[in-house]
C-alpha cells in the first residue's frame, strides 16, 4: 500500500531499505563530527568560512560550499558575537571635569574623597545604565542609581551623610550631573 501510494515497486523498497550506507555519505557523516569537533572547540563561533579553513589546515580535503551545506544539515550554526561599539567621542572633551586626584588613589579618613563611575549593561529590554558612588578609603559603595536612559535629568542618589565644605549633605538627597560636578570640584583629597 506504502508502495503504491509512492508509486515505486516492492522490490525496489525493499533494495533501498536494505542496501548498505553508500561511500558519501559515510564520508559526509565523518566530515559532519569532525566539523561537529571544531566548532564546539571554537566556543560554537567558527562558521562555514573558518571551519573549512580549519579543516583544510588539518588536511582535510573538501569545499567550502561542502561544509556550509553539511552545517546547515545538521543544524551547525556559529553564535553571533557582538561587535565592539566605540561609545566615547574623545574629540568632544571640553565639559570634563578636572583631574583633583592625580591618580592618588588613597585616602587617610573615611568620606573625605569619593570618586563616582558611570556604567552600561546589556539586558533583554535594552541598556540599563549604573551610577556608583565609592569612598577611597573603605572602597565602599556609598550610592548608587540605575537608569534606563542616560540624559542630563538622570538623577544621582546618595545613601549617607556626607560633610563637604563645612555643610552637610542630608542623606538620600538628589542631585543633577551638574550639581554633582560643583560638589567634587569644591572637595579636595
Amino acid at each position: 500500500m506504502l508502495c503504491q501510494a509512492l508509486q515505486i515497486s516492492a522490490s525496489g523498497y525493499y533494495a533501498a531499505h536494505n542496501r548498505p550506507q553508500s561511500a558519501r555519505s559515510k564520508r559526509q557523516e565523518a566530515l559532519i563530527s569532525r566539523i561537529r569537533e571544531i566548532h564546539t572547540s571554537s566556543r560554537e563561533t567558527y562558521g562555514a568560512p573558518r571551519v573549512h579553513a580549519e579543516l583544510r589546515a588539518q588536511g582535510t580535503a573538501c569545499s567550502r560550499n561542502m561544509v556550509a551545506k553539511l552545517m546547515s544539515q545538521a543544524q551547525i550554526m556559529p553564535k553571533a558575537i557582538r561587535r565592539f561599539r566605540v561609545t566615547t567621542d574623545s574629540r568632544n572633551t571640553r565639559d570634563a571635569s578636572p583631574n583633583l586626584l592625580k591618580r592618588e588613589f588613597q585616602s587617610d579618613r573615611a568620606n573625605a574623597c569619593w570618586v563616582s563611575d558611570i556604567t552600561y549593561i546589556p539586558t533583554r529590554e535594552g541598556w540599563l545604565y549604573l551610577a556608583a558612588i565609592l569612598d577611597l578609603y573603605s572602597r565602599a559603595v556609598v550610592g548608587w542609581s540605575m537608569s534606563r536612559s542616560l540624559d542630563s535629568s538622570w538623577p544621582w542618589r546618595r545613601s549617607v551623610w556626607r560633610s563637604i565644605g563645612g555643610v552637610l549633605v542630608q542623606r538620600y538627597c538628589t542631585l543633577t550631573k551638574e550639581q554633582l560636578t560643583r560638589l567634587q570640584n569644591t572637595v579636595r583629597c
